[in-house]
């Protein structure tokens, strides 16, 4: 009976249990390799290091003749070892390994290790160099695997993956990669579960193999203390008579469970949104790292430059929008990007392009940067339209109705992410100690009435008369006490407070703007989704903020949001005004 299988990120499917083929014996790992087929075997894990594949592929077209089995059943995995990396040498290893098999294709080829050997003249599987110690080679494992992605393009193998990679080394792949790895082959085994790389994989639609799943202990890195896995374990044994199964499969099960994607909560979901949203919080921590830095590493001060909105752009701006295309490009679910920094809109190549369009600010209130006062980030994150084959404009210029989740990064006194995907709003703080977001504030909701208003008053002399009428009921009212004023400059820092203590965020149109001057698809949008699925409101004065239909990606527009009592307090004089 053939095992289960799971999809990968390309569409092929790989059996959940293979037969690994290290150390397989001479003479025997050809017995091995039929017998596994008879048994309903079709995933057989090789490598060109393990010095058996002939004998590995005479058995397989030995069960392909007598119709046990076709090719197409079969998953055929080989990988490139470490004295090949050198990117010349990465499609003749492909090709030496079929030579091998006697097959036309892969099902799988991964690089083995994210380390190179220097390559000597008399083919060494491990140099070493004149004192004895391995003899390492400078290639960048980067630039072996854009020629791992050859091997797809010239149809020697069907897809490419990683081996004993970790987090930070594969970050670096998917920041290249034109064809994404499909899987992660890593040592797990019970004592060594391997939890956040396989959740950190899983994030990112990457698949994990385990080797050594009982433990083996010949493999050669195996310190003499480190613990061993014994199949007698009373643990193991226990559970195994309670399932009526043997503590093997006990262990095969557990790998599964923890490396096989978990059920989906919604039968529709994809995991592309996951996905993307994993990479914008990848972005934002690098952000806010460079933010902290950026005083020491001289990212203060004036680009030399500006943006299309007519501002100055810093230097530390240019970083953050590069930061945020480069990770929604490599996430492989993104289409389209604008971003306030690019006058047109960003198209993601062909090969890597998704169903999601995202707006950002990459860098809010950058005119703040060098007086070190709070700045931020923020996105919104629409579909495509369904009807639309290639993406244009068009499918930016969606409603804020339209948005599937929008957030913000606050890079303050400690760099906190509030995020919505349309069933209320979380903050999480960023634990500098661990690297990772921690929710701290659950279920976010702004007061129905605040004590503060927040605007800049330095406009007073160009606004209309609405707005100052408004402002000064706050300022002296005819009953109670009078609001706090309070303007940062930095929207995503005002806005902050706003949903935290209450009371108004007030950016109108004036004289010299009359259509405002925030930016509708970055700015308001996803401010206003936010405030309100905090229970807020939204407005441009005339109609919710969310119901504007924009005209062009950097259109602006005038807001007013914060607690829905406060927001109706200034849609009332503004309906007032208009009336006369």
């Amino acid at each position: 009976m053939s095992a289960p299988t799971i999809k990968l990120n390309n569409g092929y499917q790989i059996p959940v249990l293979g037969l690994g083929t290290w150390q397989s014996a001479a003479g025997e790992v050809n017995l091995a390799v039929k017998y596994a087929i008879d048994c309903g075997y079709r995933h057989f894990d090789c490598a060109y290091i393990y010095g058996n594949e002939k004998e590995i592929g005479d058995a397989v077209k030995e069960k392909i003749a007598d119709g046990t089995v076709k090719r197409e059943e079969l998953f055929i995995t080989s990988k490139l070892w470490n004295t090949c990396h050198r990117p010349d040498l990465v499609v003749q290893s492909c090709k030496r390994s079929l030579d091998n098999f006697g097959l036309d294709y892969l099902d799988l080829y991964l690089i083995h290790w994210p380390l190179a050997y220097k390559e000597t003249d008399n083919m060494e599987i491990f140099p070493v160099n004149e004192n004895g110690d391995p003899f390492f080679s400078d290639v960048d494992y980067v630039d072996t695997w854009k020629e791992m992605e050859q091997c797809v393009k010239l149809g020697l193998t069907n897809s490419i993956g990683l081996s004993n990679f970790n987090s930070e080394q594969i970050e670096r792949i998917l920041s290249v990669a034109v064809i994404k790895p499909v899987i992660n082959q890593i040592e797990a085994h019970p004592l060594l579960n391997q939890k956040k790389l396989v959740a950190f994989c899983k994030n990112r639609d990457i698949a994990v193999t385990a080797y050594s799943p009982l433990a083996s202990p010949a493999r050669p890195w195996a310190k003499p203390g480190d613990p061993v896995l014994h199949l007698d374990d009373p643990r193991l044994q226990t559970i195994a008579d309670k399932y009526k199964k043997t503590t093997t499969q006990v262990v095969l099960r557990y790998l599964v469970e923890i490396a096989v994607p978990n059920t989906k909560k919604v039968p529709t979901a994809t995991g592309d949104l996951t996905q993307l949203l994993n990479s914008l919080q990848t972005a934002v921590k690098a952000v806010s790292s460079a933010v902290r830095k950026a005083g020491i590493t001289k990212l203060f001060g004036i680009a030399g430059n500006t943006n299309v909105q007519g501002e100055e752009v810093k230097k530390l701006d240019v970083l953050s929008n590069e930061l945020f295309i480069n990770m929604l490009k490599s996430s492989f679910t993104t289409c389209l990007l604008v971003s306030e920094e690019n006058e047109d809109i960003i198209e993601v190549e062909t090969e890597k392009q998704g169903k999601y369009i995202v707006c950002f600010d990459p860098l809010d209130g950058s005119s703040n940067i060098d007086c070190l006062v709070s700045i931020g980030s923020i996105f919104a994150i629409y579909k495509k339209l369904e009807n639309s084959a290639t993406p244009t404009v068009k499918d930016a210029l969606q409603v804020g109705n339209q948005i599937v989740a929008a957030g913000y990064a606050l890079y303050g006194s400690a760099t906190m992410l509030v995020l919505s995907l349309g069933n209320g709003v979380n903050g999480f703080m960023l634990d500098p100690a661990i690297g990772e977001f921690i929710l701290t504030d659950p279920d976010m909701r702004v007061p129905n009435r605040g004590k503060i208003y927040s605007i800049n008053e330095g406009y007073a002399y160009i606004w209309d008369p609405a707005i100052k009428e408004y402002v000064e009921s706050k300022k002296n009212p005819a009953s109670g006490k009078p609001y706090g004023a309070r303007y940062v400059g930095s929207m995503v820092a005002d806005v902050h407070r706003t949903i935290k203590y209450g009371g108004i965020f007030l950016y109108p149109a004036t004289k010299d703007s009359p259509k405002g001057k925030l930016r509708l698809m970055y700015e308001c949008n996803p401010m206003a989704y936010i405030l309100t699925q905090a229970g807020g409101l939204a407005s441009n004065g005339t109609i919710p903020i969310l119901d504007v239909q924009p005209e062009s990606i950097h259109q602006r527009c005038p807001i007013f949001l914060g607690s829905s009592d406060d927001v109706k307090d200034v849609l009332g004089v503004i309906k007032k005004h208009a009336g006369k």
